[in-house]
């Protein structure tokens, strides 16, 4: 045979193996080798280590291993928690100090709450005509002093730092939670609207954190406005019929993004933008994505009771971006069941990247309100001693 009929027949074989990858995720729903996501960062003006760092996750499922980085959330920042343990201070020592005592490893991926769950009374006088910033009830500016300090000592050790925001009602006061629209969605970005302003101003603390970590070279995984598609929040999936409908909550991201983006010129900033799983596998679960110019990571939060739950893999899979476990962990109402706490088995990670190996790095929840944080469960040393789960020392990003 010719070198001519070689080649050909060798651009054939390459043609078809490349097919096979890009068929199979869809029909059976699984994962093979084949071109990497995306690493073009949303933020055309990210800096130099953001990109380095989209390129390092995005690369990581198709090492030959498929490692997978660790993570662990630990609270709210001072101040915002229901309850001294519930800081995120407290949270480092809890959930990952006493963890790498125990087993000589420290979490890569150190989460942080710059909300919180619960709200302010609608009874405060500082909530009438929206003249707080509706962070601290007293009216205060947020301090993210302690947790900048703790999350930059992180950076520097070699971890990865996320950011999640669980933003209060802006039009009651209360927690993310409190479903009530009290007005038109549309004001959120409507210039000139009273709520808009009080919008701005919400996001303008919630700048003033990711700045300093910005001024101290921390790049973010900045996770806002998660699980919209579940109905437990104001900014959720509340019904065909409810607000916010898919263009609004697609409006309001933009305008987040563009907001932070081009005027707050927060350039260390990875967007997550993170969907619950569903129970139904009737609806997509990447409904409300704001559009592939408008965030980075594809972060599916996913918590079980011990029994694998449906997933649409192929739907995260064609978002072509890199993906995560953005929460992960027990169910509420098995962590919280005495025949059950603190039994969970958080080996349990590895059988979901078997079933998917496609995710980056996975984040367990705060074990505040029930024990769901790695260390209150079973395995945890097994599972970070793993040499395919990756720890601060061997999240080797810069190298990349």
């Amino acid at each position: 045979m010719d070198g001519r009929h070689r080649r050909s027949k060798a651009n054939c074989a390459a043609l078809i193996q490349l097919l096979i990858a890009q068929m199979l995720p869809v029909i059976f729903g699984i994962v093979v080798s084949g071109s990497m996501a995306s690493a073009q960062t949303a933020n055309p003006n990210a800096t130099t280590d953001a990109r380095h760092l989209l390129a390092f996750l995005a690369d990581l499922p198709f090492r030959s291993d498929h490692p997978i980085i660790s993570g662990q959330m630990l609270g709210s920042i001072e101040g915002f928690g229901n309850g001294p343990d519930d800081n995120m201070s407290a949270g480092y020592r809890n959930y990952v100090e006493k963890l790498r005592a125990q087993t000589g490893k420290t979490i890569g991926v150190a989460g942080v709450n710059f909300g919180r769950l619960t709200g302010c009374s609608i009874d405060n006088p500082l909530m009438s005509g929206h003249k707080s910033p509706l962070m601290n009830c007293d009216g205060s500016p947020p301090d993210y002093r302690i947790d900048v300090d703790i999350l930059t000592q992180h950076w520097r050790a070699g971890g990865l730092i996320s950011v999640m925001w669980h933003a209060p009602n802006p039009w009651t006061g209360g927690g993310a939670h409190d479903v009530r629209i009290l007005g038109n969605f549309s004001d959120l970005y409507t210039p000139r609207s009273a709520l808009y302003a009080t919008w701005r101003k919400m996001l303008d603390d919630v700048a003033v954190g990711l700045k300093l970590l910005q001024d101290n070279g921390v790049i973010v995984l900045f996770r806002p406005l998660h699980e919209q598609n579940g109905n437990w929040f104001w900014w959720g999936d509340h019904g065909a019929n409810a607000h916010p409908s898919n263009e609004e909550f697609v409006t309001l991201w933009r305008d987040m993004f563009n907001y932070f983006t081009n005027e707050k010129h927060l350039n260390n900033l990875l967007w997550v933008f993170s969907p619950n799983r569903n129970d139904s596998q009737q609806q997509n679960i990447m409904r409300f994505a704001p559009g592939p110019q408008f965030y980075d990571i594809v972060g599916l939060d996913y918590y079980e009771d011990e029994r694998e739950k449906p997933v649409d893999f192929s739907t995260l899979i064609a978002a072509g971006k890199p993906i995560a476990i953005a929460e992960f962990g027990p169910l509420d109402s098995f962590s919280s069941n005495p025949s059950t706490t603190h039994q969970y088995d958080f080996l349990r990670i590895i059988r979901l990247r078997e079933r998917f190996p496609r995710f980056s790095y996975f984040m367990a929840w705060h074990g505040t309100h029930s024990p769901q944080a790695i260390i209150q469960n079973r395995n945890c040393e097994e599972l970070l001693t793993r040499s395919d789960v990756l720890s601060v020392g061997n999240i080797t990003w810069k190298k990349h």
